[in-house]
């Protein structure tokens, strides 16, 4: 039986009818020392413990997933707009310097490297390698600027006359789960631009009356 959620934020089963993984499974997760700090944070605000579990599990859970993903997408991007800078301006040089006695070696070289840039910049175009790196740093930026807004009850939930941990708790897990929305719709919506980009048009014929 799973765990029934009051909306007021009490935990109806009591402390320890949460069921999946445990914080400490979550910790064990977040390595890096900053959202070991915010977990702590998190642990020590007056919210109750299906709360506690529940902020650690999804909000870590997703913050975690960005950088595990930035990682590798820092790497491709980075390498891949940096071969495709110097490319751009290699190949110009070395065309300017070559003449009728201008080595086959030189030749080839400068082919390959203009093949290379053409076929990276390709890459880097059909997959959007450069909106996906803007739209998840982004995203990360702002999970990570929420997270610290409601541990320390400031901007959009200062609002209320008498704000609380618990009372603005219904507030930051929609605002996180709308982030995650918003950035899901965005790497949806690259795809369905791009697909219909390359989708081939029907052509329609007027048959003579």
């Amino acid at each position: 039986m799973r765990p029934r959620v009051d909306v007021s934020g009490e935990d109806v089963w009591g402390e320890n009818s949460l069921e999946g993984p445990s914080s400490e499974a979550v910790l064990n997760i977040v390595d890096d020392k900053p959202y070991k700090n915010l977990v702590d944070v998190f642990d020590n605000l007056n919210l109750t413990h299906i709360q506690k579990e529940i902020i650690k599990l999804r909000f870590t859970y997703i913050v975690k997933e960005y950088k595990n993903r930035l990682k590798y997408l820092d790497v491709i991007y980075n390498i891949f707009r940096l071969f495709i800078s110097l490319g751009g301006i290699s190949v110009p040089a070395l065309l300017s310097i070559q003449s009728n006695n201008t080595s086959q070696t030189l030749y080839w070289i400068t082919w390959s490297i203009s093949l290379g840039v053409s076929f990276i910049h390709t890459i880097f175009v059909v997959f959007k390698y450069e909106k996906k790196y803007f739209v998840l740093h982004s995203t990360l930026e702002n999970l990570q600027s929420e997270g610290w807004h409601y541990t320390q009850l400031s901007g959009r939930y200062s609002g209320n006359p008498n704000p609380t941990h618990s009372n603005q708790f219904v507030l930051f897990v929609n605002t996180v789960e709308s982030l995650k929305i918003s950035q899901v719709k965005d790497e949806y919506r690259l795809k369905e631009v791009e697909t219909k980009r390359h989708k081939p048009q029907s052509s329609t014929t007027n048959l003579p009356s």
